[in-house]
């Protein structure tokens, strides 16, 4: 148990929650105003709870989307939780992106900072995609 504590201590940090509450607000906002297909999976994932169709095949998206819900019917429902999955996925992809680049400093002589982490990790939630940052 205090592993994982102290496990959450250590991933449990203020940028990150900047970055999740930061992520969360522009997904809202680009459903909202820009637009983009979360309705569409909302809508596929209401036909799925009344038994209309099955799961495609890319079932994962849908999966945790449909258990973040509560196995709703809702739509207002389903697209909170849509948003509330890309917000996680998005910070986890900058924990995960912001580790990969700490280690990889260690071993070069630039001097780390938490400045050039956070600036450096969050640049690249932007600008590349998640399997580009694990083959680099």
């Amino acid at each position: 148990m205090q592993h994982y504590l102290a496990l959450l201590k250590k991933t449990f940090k203020l940028d990150n929650v900047f970055v999740l509450i930061s992520s969360f607000l522009i997904f809202i906002f680009i459903g909202h105003y820009i637009g983009s297909d979360l309705s569409q999976h909302s809508r596929q994932i209401i036909k799925i709870n009344n038994s209309e169709v099955a799961y495609p095949s890319n079932f994962l998206y849908y999966f945790l989307l449909n258990l973040f819900s509560g196995f709703s019917k809702n739509s207002l429902t389903l697209l909170i939780s849509g948003v509330t999955l890309l917000s996680f996925s998005t910070t986890l992809k900058y924990i995960v992106t912001k580790r990969i680049i700490k280690e990889s400093l260690l071993f070069s002589n630039i001097k780390i900072t938490k400045l050039l982490l956070i600036t450096v990790a969050v640049s690249l939630l932007f600008f590349l995609q998640f399997q580009t940052i694990i083959i680099w």
